[in-house]
């Protein structure tokens, strides 16, 4: 199972890289440093896809972990190879799902300025900045979701390792 785990890890390491570092290069070779505001909402999804897996991989192999020290016995059985394919499929549809529902909130909401973010990285901040609508709902939202998302699996993997 750990193969699974650092196969999906490395794969999401090498996209959390591939996901900015085009853009970047772009800019720095180029006169234009901007991005369109259509390539900022997938940049936005695709790394928030790809951090908020990196993120459940870490909670996973914690967990991993804790059953190989604390109940050895009884690991070929409770990580046993669908469990895990079923759970590395979950932190995926998950993570998708999360960002998703970001990209849809920053995609509906209405821009009076300019459409072009002057700088090659994409993130909530600056696209709400540029939004007319009245945001404080969707900042509640983005609030209170964000946190369980980013606590969840921090919480687990301190659980784990206390254990």
């Amino acid at each position: 199972p750990m193969y699974l785990f650092l196969t999906n890890l490395s794969f999401v390491d090498i996209c959390f890289t591939s996901v900015t570092v085009p853009k970047l290069l772009i800019n720095i070779f180029s006169q234009k440093k901007s991005i369109q505001f259509i390539g900022c909402v997938t940049q936005f999804f695709f790394f928030l896809l790809i951090g908020n897996m990196e993120s459940f991989l870490l909670s996973v192999m914690a967990y991993d972990r804790y059953v190989a020290i604390c109940n050895p016995l009884h690991y070929t059985t409770v990580m046993s190879w669908n469990f895990c394919t079923a759970i590395v499929l979950l932190a995926w549809v998950i993570s998708a799902l999360h960002s998703l529902i970001y990209s849809v909130i920053v995609s509906s909401l209405f821009y009076c300025r300019s459409n072009i973010i002057h700088q090659f990285f994409c993130n909530l901040p600056s696209l709400l900045q540029l939004s007319c609508s009245d945001i404080t709902k969707y900042q509640i939202f983005i609030s209170t979701e964000g946190s369980l998302v980013v606590i969840g699996p921090f919480i687990l993997i301190v659980v784990s390792y206390a254990l």
